[in-house]
């Protein structure tokens, strides 16, 4: 009788433990899938001389404005928006501070080109004008790799400005002499992709930040690169297919089918899913290709808030 009532011990404990392995794993799940789930993604939407800056949840079924086209009062409140400009380019840097591109409308005359960065309340508010846009944060928070047409004569050159308090501080410029939009830089901080050339073929370029080392990662059309959150790979489009590459230039591998028109990628902050963009609409998919879902319709240029 006491073997028998030790063997029930032993195998009451034993499957008390399997149940606490397995209840704990559950929640290790379920925390890494919350990650992505209880994100949003921010996106653009509106014609070019009206674009207003929303926000979707992981799921599609919330969508609220969050910086509006037009006067401070209709934007959202958590934000103080400078009036009548149209907003693009979103970028969020980690502790939640939003850069985005910024132009006056048509009607405004001498329309101009800015990036402004805007923080949660108190609302204070970084803002340069010198025909600066796409900008893209380093990891440490202070600093904002943007494309500049400022001295260039309006060929967009790779620009580093250093952030201040309350201004964006006078650049240190990556002088590469040809024209280097959609700036990309590397969760690790140690280098920049760019889009190196003219119209549908640019060509996927590396930089370290003080300028030196640039080096072409790909010879076809790729524009629009986004990070893996380890920074050992990209995401990008050739004009209307996504593709991952190694940060070495090895492993191409194609996401997407060559018939939907594919462009704007970005890699969710845990490595899982990429937001794209699908004739005009946000779609969603793993980083394997797989999954797809439309998420919004009328929503380009995505970015993942943190």
């Amino acid at each position: 009788m006491p073997d028998v009532r030790r063997r029930s011990s032993a195998l009451g404990l034993g499957l008390t433990v399997l149940v606490a392995v397995l209840v704990s794993a559950f929640f290790v799940a379920a925390a890494k899938t919350a990650g992505t789930e209880t994100a949003s993604i921010t996106f653009v939407r509106g014609p070019d001389y009206a674009q207003s800056i929303y926000l979707v949840s992981f799921d599609g079924r919330h969508v609220s404005r969050l910086l509006r086209d037009g006067h401070y009062s209709t934007c959202a409140q958590d934000f103080e928006c400078p009036g009548d400009l149209s907003y693009s380019d979103p970028a969020w840097s980690s502790d939640g501070r939003l850069a985005a591109s910024v132009s006056t409308e048509p009607d405004q005359g001498n329309s101009q080109t800015c990036v402004a960065v805007f923080t949660q309340k108190p609302h204070t508010r970084a803002v340069r004008c010198d025909l600066v846009s796409e900008p893209s944060w380093a990891p440490d928070g202070r600093h904002l790799a943007l494309a500049c047409d400022c001295l260039t004569n309006f060929l967009p050159l790779l620009t580093v400005w250093r952030i201040g308090s309350l201004q964006i501080d006078l650049p240190t410029l990556v002088r590469t002499g040809h024209f280097d939009p959609k700036p990309a830089w590397s969760p690790d901080g140690s280098r920049i992709a760019f889009a190196r050339g003219w119209g549908a073929s640019p060509r996927l370029y590396l930089i370290r930040p003080d300028g030196s080392g640039a080096k072409e990662l790909l010879t076809s059309s790729a524009n629009n690169a986004s990070w893996s959150p380890d920074s050992r790979r990209l995401v990008f489009d050739n004009g209307h297919r996504i593709a991952v590459i190694n940060a070495d230039g090895t492993g191409l591998r194609y996401l997407t089918n060559s018939k939907t028109g594919d462009t704007d990628p970005a890699w969710s902050p845990d490595g899982r899913w990429i937001a794209f963009v699908r004739h005009g609409d946000l779609w969603l998919m793993d980083a394997n290709g797989a999954s797809q879902r439309l998420l919004v319709r009328n929503a380009t240029q995505p970015a993942w808030k943190p």
